[in-house]
């Protein structure tokens, strides 16, 4: 949700990335060089190595996409 602010805070993290997260933070993810996307409350998205989202209500997709990008295996026995 507002996590995305915490990245803005260290310059150029954000700069040139697409970035979900609440829409009140839209105008520091612009102000950061981001661009801020508007996804659905259990939407993530993935912009290289970046993973963002809405809030809790996605979290399950952000720790899918998580472990996509750390290249996890999750395997049942």
């Amino acid at each position: 949700c507002h996590g995305v602010q915490i990245l803005i805070a260290v310059d150029g993290v954000v700069r040139g990335k697409k970035v979900g997260a609440l829409a009140a933070c839209e105008p520091e993810v612009t102000l950061a060089g981001g661009t801020y996307i508007d996804l659905s409350p259990t939407e993530a998205y993935v912009d290289g190595t970046m993973v963002s989202a809405k809030g809790w209500t996605a979290l399950a997709a952000f720790i899918r996409e998580c472990l996509k990008v750390l290249g996890t295996e999750i395997r049942h026995s």
